[in-house]
């Protein structure tokens, strides 16, 4: 992390992350770990470095990301990402369509009662709204779903697909979510990310600021 940073403004750097994160993949499989796993927390650790950077006492210099590079590999790995996740359908056994439905259901409705929990008053609706429904599994649920069949486990052939159908319900949920929350009016006063009222002392300036002068 303290190196990429240093070499945040060099040409090449992008592929020099990715170079780092095929040797971390290859020494995570050659010592019988998880290759997967070790990148995830790669890129945990490279998207927190702001935060530890104060822990581990090092200034970060200004970061100027190659956006071409970056758009190029995103497109990339959404791609495979989808082929992936195509080749694990199969629409051949009824219950597993049933179970990924209602496992994303209770992902669902478990993510309301933890908003409506922890989101107060100072929250705007959008912002609960858009919390609700931001439930997508992905990349991470996939590569994982595929673990049972490296290891030979019994019914290995079962998580795939019950992960394909949560993956593409979730999607849905929250694409149709997201297209509700278009409709509501983003809060007038945000500071910090909360819903804020207007003091009396800037209502009162306020309305000696709208009053008319004698002058005028």
């Amino acid at each position: 992390m303290y190196v990429t940073t240093k070499l945040a403004n060099a040409k090449h750097v992008y592929m020099l992350t990715l170079g780092i994160l095929f040797v971390l993949f290859f020494m995570a499989s050659s010592f019988g770990e998880s290759g997967a796993l070790t990148a995830l927390v790669f890129g945990l650790m490279l998207g927190n470095k702001k935060h530890l950077s104060r822990i581990l006492k090092f200034k970060l210099p200004k970061i100027e990301p190659d956006d071409s590079m970056h758009s190029q590999v995103t497109f990339l790995v959404r791609s495979f990402f989808f082929v992936f996740v195509g080749l694990l359908a199969s629409f051949s056994q009824l219950e597993y369509i049933v179970f990924g439905v209602l496992a994303t259901i209770a992902i669902y409705v478990g993510r309301v009662i933890t908003t409506k929990a922890t989101l107060t008053r100072r929250f705007s609706r959008l912002d609960k709204k858009v919390t609700e429904v931001m439930i997508p599994r992905g990349l991470a649920a996939a590569v994982l779903a595929t673990f049972p069949l490296t290891y030979g486990l019994p019914n290995a052939e079962a998580y795939p697909q019950i992960i394909f159908f949560i993956i593409m319900t979730s999607v849905i949920i929250t694409t149709i979510g997201l297209g509700r929350a278009k409709n509501i009016p983003p809060p007038e006063n945000v500071s910090g990310g909360y819903v804020t009222k207007p003091s009396d002392d800037t209502q009162s300036s306020n309305n000696i600021e709208s009053k008319p002068t004698k002058s005028e």
